[in-house]
Formats: structure tokens, C-alpha cells, sequence
């Protein structure tokens, strides 16, 4: 075969192969719908087990085309899960120096109804304040302070009608603050229709701190929970004073533990 020939065989070739591509269909190019699609991790934050990441899950509401965030926690254990029941807005996240909690920020509202801070200049990013999270996830942070150690230590919480509705046993406790990532989840073996543990429904509740020493009830068991500082007071004539976003002023000697 001649050297024409062959060229001409190798043009052929190409047309054969640029044809029967053009026929399979080239790749459909971006369309804005697409954007609508998103549903990606960012953030990701390995923990100190080297087995689990939380990151921020990053994805935009295919109804209402609003972008949303919220944490989510995947270990080796399972599938990825919400860190969060509802999973509410939240990004950034970050670790603590002990490895133990997370800080992100949110624009979600405080427990007593209070918006996020107002963005200043008005266009600005969105308001968003900081929070925080223990890294098992949760959906309140309280505890409990021992002036002395305790055989058997319990959190028992009532919802706003006064009813217990969750008892959560800590067992014995040494003196001092004893914390707790309270989920909401009463009976961990109550699934729902997806298989999902029942939390009970966002609300009000209240706890007290039941601790024991050799069968006797302590009196010096203080429950203790989580506020956030909205501001300080420096020319207080109490001194310097903590404005907390649920529950007002309080003096520092007030405060048990900075996180």
C-alpha cells in the first residue's frame, strides 16, 4: 500500500471516529438548573480518633432554591449523619485545642426566640454568631457542678408542662463540673419510619441534678447549662459583667467554666 494510500486510510479513520462520536452525543454543557443541584462537603475537620470528620454539608433546596448548611459527622462505623436533629443552619466549623468540641457560626435564632446579631454595614454577609457543639453531636449542652465526689449522679428533665421526660444516669462522678451533651433522645431502640431515633419535639425544658453518696442525697449539686456572650459590661458598679443571650447579666463570679 502506497504512502497516499495509507494517509488517506488515516484521514478516513478520523472521519469514521470524529463521526461516530458527533452520533453518541457530546456531553450536555452546564445549565443554570445545575446550580440548583449542589450537594457537596466543605470543611472537613478530622477528629483525633483519625476514624471521623465532621464537615459541613453544602447544598442548595431544590423548592425553595435557598442555599442551606448544616454539620454533619461520618465515621467508619456507618453512614454519613446530621450532627444535629432538624439540621440547622451551620458552617465554618472548628475545632477546639482539646479536640472535644466544635465552634461554627449559625444565623440561627437563640433558644428564647432573639435573632442573630444584625450585620453591620446593612449588606453585608448574613448575621451569624458562634456556637457550640461536643463532637458526639446534641442538642443542648448542660451539666452538673460536685462540690464532692458522688456514688451516682443523675439529669433528670422536664419539659414545660413540669413532665420527666428523659432521666439520663452519669453513674459516679468525681468533685467538680461534670459535663453533658444531652440529644433529646429518651429511647435510643424508638425508631421512627426511616429508622431514625425519635427526638422529642424542640421546646422548653428544664433539668435538676440528682447526685448520691451512700445512699444519701448531696445538697451540693448544682446544675449548671450553656449560654452564648452576646457583650460585655466593664463599667458596671458591680464590676465587669457577662451579657449572656438567654439569661441576661451575670457577675464572672457567676460563671463556672469559659469555652
Amino acid at each position: 500500500m502506497s504512502r497516499r494510500a495509507q494517509i488517506a486510510l488515516l484521514a478516513l479513520s478520523s472521519l469514521l471516529i470524529l463521526a461516530a462520536y458527533g452520533a453518541s452525543g457530546e456531553p450536555p454543557l452546564p445549565q443554570i438548573e445545575d446550580l440548583y443541584r449542589t450537594d457537596t462537603p466543605v470543611d472537613a475537620l478530622t477528629l483525633a480518633d483519625g476514624r471521623s470528620a465532621i464537615y459541613c454539608r453544602l447544598r442548595v433546596d431544590p423548592q425553595t432554591r435557598a442555599l442551606k448548611q448544616s454539620l454533619w459527622r461520618v465515621d467508619d462505623q456507618g453512614p454519613p449523619h446530621p450532627l444535629e436533629p432538624g439540621e440547622p443552619d451551620a458552617f465554618s466549623p472548628q475545632l477546639t485545642p482539646d479536640g472535644k468540641w466544635i465552634l461554627f457560626l449559625s444565623t440561627r435564632p437563640f433558644a428564647d426566640g432573639t435573632k442573630a446579631f444584625t450585620p453591620v454595614p446593612p449588606y453585608s454577609d448574613p448575621a451569624a454568631d458562634i456556637w457550640l457543639l461536643p463532637v458526639s453531636g446534641g442538642k443542648a449542652i448542660l451539666g452538673a457542678e460536685l462540690a464532692t465526689d458522688a456514688d451516682n449522679v443523675k439529669i433528670v428533665i422536664s419539659d414545660a408542662k413540669g413532665n420527666e421526660v428523659d432521666t439520663v444516669d452519669m453513674g459516679a462522678q468525681k468533685a467538680g463540673i461534670v459535663p453533658l451533651a444531652w440529644d433529646g433522645v429518651p429511647d435510643p431502640k424508638h425508631l421512627d419510619s426511616n429508622g431514625k431515633p425519635v427526638a422529642l419535639a424542640d421546646g422548653n425544658y428544664t433539668f435538676k441534678v440528682v447526685a448520691t453518696r451512700a445512699g444519701a442525697n448531696l445538697t451540693d449539686a448544682k446544675g449548671l447549662s450553656f449560654d452564648s456572650v452576646a457583650s460585655v459590661t466593664t463599667n458596671s458598679a458591680d464590676g465587669v459583667k457577662l451579657n449572656l443571650s438567654g439569661k441576661g447579666a451575670l457577675k464572672l463570679a457567676d460563671i463556672k467554666q469559659v469555652l
